[in-house]
Parts: structure tokens; sequence; C-alpha cells
């Protein structure tokens, strides 16, 4: 792993931590979305969307201007 790699999941690391200070649950597809990006395998624009996609999933929302 590249040092800018390992620079940049550690900074993904302390992210997670700080949120689960703060009593927050952080989704196991966040994570490793994390991950790829960190990898170099998605953008983080493609993680947007995702995560984005698993909202309206949940909420019955049908486009994205009703996400938000």
């Amino acid at each position: 792993m590249s040092t800018i790699s390992r620079k940049n999941q550690q900074r993904i690391s302390n992210v997670v931590g700080s949120w689960r200070l703060e009593g927050l649950t952080v989704e196991t597809q966040v994570l490793a979305d994390s991950q790829r990006i960190v990898r170099g395998e998605m953008t983080i624009d493609a993680a947007v969307q995702n995560a984005l996609a698993r909202i309206k999933l949940r909420s019955g929302k049908s486009s994205y201007d009703e996400v938000q």
C-alpha cells in the first residue's frame, strides 16, 4: 500500500472513530465503499450515488430531490 493510501486509510479510520464516539453507527456498505475509494476502485461521486440510492430504497422515495 502506498504512503498516500495509508494516510487516506488512517483518515477514514479517524472519521469512523469520531462518528462512533458520537454514538453514530456506520453502515457496512459505507465502510466498504470507503475502502474501494482508498484502493482507487471507486470515485467519491460513485460512493455518494451509492449512499443516495440506499437512502431512496429505505425511504421509498422516487427521486433525489425527495431525499433532500
